[in-house]
């Protein structure tokens, strides 16, 4: 998502190319949950932000949307652009605000206080780029954000942050035939990622290093406010959501923000749900609550951690990064979410392996 402002064209189609999801694979870390719980930040017209949690209703009346904790903006004109949990529950959100601020980037926000706290600067952004969004990549084990110029262009980045640091540690460019600004992005559970691009009103996919046109927006007269957070756990492996700000330019009072799904197999978006707030509130990103694993390290899923899972540990290891091609789907002993499987990861295995028994 990008910039709190109602006043772009574009956010929602109904023209998307059928995605081809195959051997889907569940995030590691995770296990499957029935229904997805959604958490998002929330917009106020006044530029104050919360965390919102809610489930996947299709009735307002039972969402059961509550307020988690109000955000404390770290600076006049930065707000939650992004937000994206790793697959041990842990939240993080993506602070958008001046072009080039090292102020930007990845932070934790305290359920207590609301307190915002920088991991650390974003070390690699270009004095021009802002952070639209955020999500993470089962494929590569990374958090990955996207950056951009607010004035769009024929080019913009992926940039993979470190969680531990905050600094820029990979960046793709993304090259596009016209010039776009890419406001939404999410990866499914392949590592594909996907793009809202409000200039042209399209929905693109990564393919190489080309934003590839998937299918034509509609439907929203002003928008910058959009979403998208995908399943990776579960029957429903693979499926976005979208939120999106619908502005009436005819009747401002009746403009909405909604929950839409757009479903990868058939390509087909949907509206799912009105969210609340009405007219003076927007949801500037989505993302899906994973249900944790509570014994990472058992790789053999036999309720302890033994010899064997010790050999599997070893495996990856020797492999070192979760997006080499000699590293097994899932990178399973990537036990701190950082992308690699090193002595930092022995350290946690090391105290598991000690403790033996699941809990």
């Amino acid at each position: 998502m990008s910039f709190a402002s109602h006043d772009r064209p574009g956010c929602f189609g109904n023209s998307f190319r059928s995605i081809a999801v195959a051997a889907l694979v569940t995030a590691v870390g995770m296990v499957t949950t029935a229904q997805a719980k959604l958490w998002s930040p929330q917009v106020l017209s006044n530029g104050a932000v919360n965390i919102v949690k809610y489930n996947a209703a299709t009735t307002p009346s039972t969402l059961d949307m509550q307020t988690v904790v109000g955000v404390a903006l770290p600076a006049a004109g930065f707000f939650v652009s992004g937000m994206e949990f790793t697959p041990d529950g842990r939240l993080w959100t993506l602070m958008q605000g001046t072009p080039g601020s090292m102020m930007q980037g990845l932070y934790t926000i305290n359920f207590v206080t609301g307190a915002a706290t920088q991991v650390g600067p974003p070390l690699g952004l270009a004095p021009n780029e802002i952070l639209t969004d955020l999500t993470w990549n089962p494929k590569t084990h990374r958090m990955s954000a996207m950056a951009t110029t607010s004035s769009g262009g024929l080019t913009s980045r992926i940039l993979d942050l470190d969680i531990n640091t905050g600094a820029v540690t990979n960046a793709r460019t993304v090259n596009s035939t016209v010039n776009v600004l890419h406001v939404a992005m999410t990866a499914d559970p392949n590592g594909s990622y996907f793009f809202v691009d409000i200039f042209n009103n399209w929905l693109s996919e990564l393919n190489g290093g080309d934003a590839m046109w998937l299918g034509s927006l509609f439907g929203f007269n002003a928008n910058l406010n959009c979403g998208l957070g995908t399943e990776f756990q579960g029957a429903n492996a693979g499926r976005i959501w979208m939120t999106a700000y619908n502005q009436n330019l005819n009747t401002p009072s009746q403009s909405r923000s909604g929950l839409y799904q757009v479903d990868p197999n058939s390509g087909s978006p949907g509206f799912w749900v009105t969210l609340p707030g009405g007219s003076s509130t927007i949801y500037s990103d989505v993302t899906v609550q994973p249900v944790v694993n509570s014994c990472p390290a058992d790789f053999t899923l036999d309720s302890e951690v033994a010899d064997s899972d010790f050999v599997v540990f070893a495996g990856q290891y020797e492999a070192l990064d979760c997006a080499s091609a000699s590293m097994p789907a899932g990178c399973s002993a990537d036990l701190n979410f950082d992308g690699l499987v090193d002595d930092t990861d022995f350290v946690l295995f090391a105290g598991a392996y000690e403790t033996l028994i699941c809990p």
